[in-house]
């Protein structure tokens, strides 16, 4: 999607992102473990639209011809 938004002559801004709803706290243990990191997971959750975010990737697949974007297969 990053190389169709610069191949193209759209404006504006577009979501790349998966759809699938990701808490940050999944986000971080998620990148944690692919780069073998020890690092630990600190902070609270407790606010409910800092918690986790959805996105809407469909304006970059119509306007960009953009594939939709991998889901990070985070359980």
């Amino acid at each position: 999607a990053i190389v169709a938004a610069i191949e193209s002559d759209a404006t504006g801004a577009f979501n790349v992102a998966a759809e699938r709803e990701v808490s940050m706290a999944q986000l971080a243990e998620h990148v944690i473990a692919r780069t073998g990191s020890r690092s630990p997971v600190s902070g609270r959750e407790d606010d409910a639209e800092a918690a986790a975010f959805h996105v809407d990737s469909s304006r970059a697949a119509t306007e960009l011809g953009a594939p939709r974007p991998r889901d990070l297969q985070i359980d």
